[in-house]
């Protein structure tokens, strides 16, 4: 979130990241940090639109023995 309240440009290793997904409480602040991250030039940052949200609601996360 701090991109969403500092107007200075993302850091090159997000603009240099293989793969960039973003996400944020509810999806509301994830989606300007997304516009911002396209005006940087990352037209394939994607969104997860269910955020931590639904993340929190699908239960606990499985993990490998």
């Amino acid at each position: 979130n701090r991109f969403y309240q500092d107007p200075s440009p993302p850091p090159p290793e997000l603009l240099e990241a293989d793969e960039l997904v973003v996400y944020c409480g509810s999806g509301v602040t994830a989606c300007a940090v997304l516009h911002e991250l396209f005006l940087a030039g990352r037209e394939d940052a994607r969104l997860y639109p269910g955020s931590f949200s639904e993340w929190y609601t699908l239960g606990p996360v499985e993990r490998d023995p």
